[in-house]
């Protein structure tokens, strides 16, 4: 018989095994369903399985005749949510000609706005905005990802193919995740091209005038209101955003390109995002040099001390708590606030999603403008935001967070280049209830432990993707890409797919090189 595990101090494996033997008679219908999620015909499946329907597939797995036969099913249905994945992406390659999509923008206008630039972007940088305004060329509508490591350049790679697209004529809109992107887009547009005229949608915007147009979610209602349509639309931190939120904005000719700053290898991005055409940013224009380090509480004045001597070399330090309000220590930021205060009278900057937004944008400014030393916030500012000064940043209650949003978090360090320090900090000891992913080890400290020692042993997003992809499999990936996405649906999200098993399949389909 199969073994299957339980969820610890909350199912039990002998619950699990009870319902599966229970509805032992439903394979069939569920054979069915496997069939249709699979994009095959019953045929294909024979062919690719040695099995002639899906329901002997899944008695094999839930009810061997014995364990070679039940290892032997659990091997094809592997390659079969593989195989899933490589057709899932191959059909979503198929695209068909709209000639209302193109957009005529010219190599010298590009050329143009690059010139006027202070500084040569990065090789990977000019790669992706090649590719983003050949997209933009083709009568093919645009879907694309834009995917960068933290302090690759991001917004510099969609800010100009957008410009060029508006001033060929087009509709261009970008549509951020929070009101502090929105501001640092503007700032940015307004820096490096003075001339181009942009707009900021509000909340209750009703005219939008012939300009870049920037805002949040905002720009939905703003877009519905004057029944507009957009030529290329940029939905910058993606994964803010609901697959609905996104259609939204989208016409039949409308480009679309989704930016992240989460880097995301080809093959990952395959399971999250189902075969769009990805351009990734691996280069940081400038040189950092990072050191990433587990602190533990009986480290706690050590680490005071450390940051005092960073204060008095007129370097800045943000704390970063995980809960905005009162947590298991009983206290709120506003608490914590209080507490560094009195170590750096008047030096303390608060900043949290809760605060009212003009409130927000000034602390960040006391930050930019170095009349504060230190900056006690929630992940307000895991995404997008350039301190220039920050060169140290304190993750409190580490353990709380996930690999990629640690990553993020460590990219506000050194944002200009220079050395930084990135402290991830475990001011109690880890219980079993804060972290249950078993594919890290055995008991939750050593889950904990051997999740925060990737930050500490990768520096780039991406090998540190790779290598928590390999740790977790793929299955748990392709939840947040369906959710998100619509594009990828995951046969077994329970079984470990790993990531070598997936490339082998993409380079035989001829989807990754």
């Amino acid at each position: 018989m199969a073994l299957y595990k339980g969820i610890p101090g909350r199912l039990k494996a002998q619950t699990v095994s009870g319902a599966i033997a229970e509805n032992l008679t439903l394979l069939e219908r569920a054979g069915k369903l496997l069939l249709q999620k699979c994009r095959l015909s019953l045929a294909e499946f024979d062919r690719l399985t040695g099995y002639q329907t899906p329901h002997a597939l899944l008695l094999a797995l839930h009810a061997p005749n014995s364990v070679r036969e039940g290892e032997e099913a659990l091997a094809i249905t592997r390659e079969l949510c593989v195989q899933s994945i490589v057709k899932a992406a191959q059909a979503n390659k198929i695209t068909r000609n709209v000639p209302a999509s193109s957009i005529p923008i010219q190599d010298e206008e590009v050329a143009k706005l690059l010139s006027a630039l202070p500084y040569t972007l990065t090789k990977d940088q000019q790669i992706a905005i090649q590719e983003i305004t050949a997209d933009l060329r083709s009568k093919r509508p645009m879907n694309r990802l834009l995917a960068g490591d933290v302090g690759t350049g991001k917004t510099l790679v969609f800010l100009i193919p957008l410009v060029a697209a508006h001033l060929a004529g087009a509709r261009v809109a970008v549509m951020t995740a929070n009101q502090l992107l929105v501001e640092q887009a503007l700032r940015e547009l307004a820096e490096y091209f003075p001339d181009v005229p942009t707009f900021q949608v509000k909340p209750g915007t009703k005219d939008l005038p012939n300009a870049i147009l920037i805002g949040t979610t905002s720009v939905i209602g703003a877009l519905a209101r004057v029944k507009g349509t957009l030529d290329f639309v940029v939905t910058d931190e993606q994964h803010k955003f609901a697959v609905s939120q996104k259609q939204s904005l989208m016409d039949e000719h409308t480009n679309l390109l989704e930016a992240t700053a989460t880097a995301i290898p080809r093959t990952l991005a395959v399971v999250q995002f189902g075969g769009m055409d990805v351009s990734l940013l691996r280069e940081c224009p400038v040189q950092k040099d990072i050191a990433s380090r587990i602190v533990l509480s009986h480290e706690k004045d050590r680490l005071l001390d450390f940051i005092k001597k960073v204060a008095a070399a007129g370097r800045q330090t943000a704390i970063v708590y995980a809960a905005v309000n009162a947590g298991s220590e009983g206290k709120s930021i506003e608490d914590n606030a209080a507490k560094w205060l009195k170590h750096f009278p008047d030096q303390v900057a608060i900043a949290h999603g809760q605060m009212p937004a003009e409130e927000k944008q000034e602390a960040l400014r006391q930050m930019r403008d170095k009349e504060k030393l230190i900056l006690v916030s929630s992940t307000v500012i895991e995404v997008g935001i350039t301190l220039p000064s920050l060169a140290c940043l304190i993750v409190v209650n580490a353990e709380r967070f996930g690999v990629a949003q640690l990553h993020q978090l460590r990219g506000r360090v050194s944002r200009h280049g220079g050395r930084g320090y990135f402290f991830l900090y475990l001011p109690q000891p880890v219980t079993d209830d804060e972290d249950d992913d078993a594919a890290y080890g055995k008991t939750a400290a050593d889950r904990t432990m051997k999740r925060l020692q990737l930050l500490v042993d990768h520096s780039n997003g991406f090998d540190l993707a790779e290598k928590d992809a390999e740790l977790r499999g793929l299955g748990d990936l392709s939840s947040t890409g369906s959710s998100q996405h619509g594009k990828t649906a995951f046969l077994f999200p329970n079984l470990k797919i790993h990531v070598h098993e997936l490339k082998k399949a993409l380079v035989v389909a001829g989807l990754e090189a």
